[in-house]
């Protein structure tokens, strides 16, 4: 719960009552959400909202009515959700994905689950083969080099003196 005393009063200074909507005046954020700063500690304007006019949160996440902007705070047009089903969430969003960002299907086989964040199996190797140096073309130049070594001994000898 916010809990700040002082919060309401710098709440109603930005706060425009439209027929339907209370339009948040204030600092708007790039995910257009309102935020309210008191004592360097910024605020989601929707949340202090809430928490005005219906009490704590207790651990759950604002949820707008789909046909109000992010910058309403209308306490008549939001609803505490838990986490996990707020359509915005990010979890909730992943959770709805059948495959990855390659086309990969997202299927139990191909299906990593790490802290409760689920990721491509394929996607994942592909990754640590890269970093690891174990890409495809990466393997073929090593291999020639070693038969090279193994079908020319002495070849070394040719380079100029400097580089052996």
């Amino acid at each position: 719960m916010i809990q700040q005393p002082g919060l309401a009063e710098p709440f109603w200074k930005c706060v425009k009552k439209t027929e339907s909507c209370w339009l948040w005046t204030g600092y708007i954020r790039r995910n257009g959400y309102g935020t309210l700063s008191l004592r360097s500690h910024p605020y989601y304007a929707h949340r202090v909202s809430w928490e005005l006019h219906n009490g704590s949160l207790d651990g759950r996440e604002i949820h707008h009515r789909p046909t109000c902007p992010k910058h309403c705070v209308n306490p008549n047009h939001l609803m505490a959700v838990p986490r996990q089903n707020n359509p915005d969430s990010p979890s909730h969003i992943n959770r709805l994905k059948t495959h990855c960002v390659r086309g990969h299907p997202l299927s139990d086989k191909n299906l990593l689950i790490s802290r409760r964040i689920r990721y491509c199996k394929t996607c994942q190797k592909i990754f640590k083969d890269k970093w690891r140096g174990k890409s495809q073309n990466r393997r073929k130049d090593v291999e020639y080099a070693r038969n090279y070594r193994l079908t020319h001994p002495g070849y070394w000898k040719t380079w100029p003196s400097k580089h052996r």
